[in-house]
């Protein structure tokens, strides 16, 4: 069982001047402020309190990381301090730390977090044991897809880190969490966003209500192909009204999977060829099918 909550760390830069490409950063090249914001979206409350992330540093390069013993690292930023994930919904952002960027073309981003100093906490005030891959500082570095222009007009890098799916617990031991990091790294101002409602009937009376916890999967792939070439690109959850926001979408076309895996009562519903736009949000709204009792009763065995 995985619980699936996208975190977001935003790299804030107004940058200015026309620096060509460099593959790495020189004593003549033009530093420009940056911010560093960190925001999340929401995670299942009835399960984990707070989920407590030390960050320690988040650097760029111009130079893929294909190549790492010539890649050059810039620090953009060294906040050296925790950062509650869960605090941070529906877009809420919190200051990370300030640095500088150089105008060019990035093509790979990473962030360093200390395990030692980070934490799960549960509702009960248990901390939850998380099997980081080493001691101390933890590399974890982004997938960037097309190389990050900062051109000098006030662009913003956004580092999507899905908690969901990097913090990953086992059902045996119960609460032990397994961090296996699936970050991407995009430019804001080419990206656009999902938002919506997920409605359901899942008491049986009849009258679809919101549904709390849904979670909404978006995809690449094809879809009239098996889904099993699809890939994750983002997730997302509702909140306690049945609201989601899926935010720093690339333009294009995405399958989107939305169910409610608390419910018996409700199927998945797959919504082919959702359509993103650079800079616009795109609405989508559904009420989740009603699974027949025959149905119900075989998930209920499992």
């Amino acid at each position: 069982m995985r619980l699936v909550v996208p975190a977001l760390l935003m790299l804030t830069g107004l940058v200015a001047g026309s620096g060509c490409y460099r593959d790495a950063l020189g004593p003549e090249a033009d530093l420009v402020p940056a911010t560093v914001l960190l925001t999340d979206a929401p995670f299942p409350a009835s399960l984990v309190a707070r989920v407590e992330v030390y960050v320690s540093q988040i650097a760029a390069s111009m130079t893929a990381d294909t190549l790492p013993e010539a890649q050059r690292w810039v620090i953009v930023s060294e906040p050296r301090q925790r950062f509650d994930l869960l605090g941070l919904q529906q877009g809420a952002t919190a200051l990370a730390g300030r640095g500088q960027l150089e105008t060019g073309r990035y093509r790979a981003v990473r962030m360093t977090l200390n395990g030692d100093s980070s934490r799960i906490i549960l509702h009960d005030g248990r901390t939850a044991r998380v099997r980081w891959p080493a001691a101390g500082d933890v590399i974890v570095p982004a997938v960037v897809e097309q190389p990050i222009v900062i051109t000098g007009s006030g662009d913003t890098l956004v580092l999507d880190f899905d908690v969901g799916r990097s913090f990953v617990y086992n059902v045996d031991p119960l609460f032990d969490f397994v961090f296996v990091p699936a970050l991407r790294a995009v430019r804001a101002d080419s990206t656009g966003w999902l938002t919506g409602t997920v409605l359901g009937d899942a008491d049986g009376d009849g009258v679809p209500q919101p549904i709390a916890d849904a979670i909404v999967t978006v995809y690449r792939g094809n879809a009239l192909a098996s889904s099993a070439t699809w890939w994750v690109v983002a997730t997302g959850r509702t909140d306690g009204v049945g609201h989601y926001m899926v935010a720093y979408l690339p333009p294009g076309a995405y399958v989107v999977l939305l169910e409610s895996p608390w419910s018996t009562r409700l199927a998945a519903i797959t919504m082919p060829d959702v359509l993103i736009r650079a800079g616009a949000g795109s609405r989508l709204d559904v009420t989740l099918p009603g699974v027949p009792a025959a149905g119900r009763a075989a998930r209920s065995s499992r």
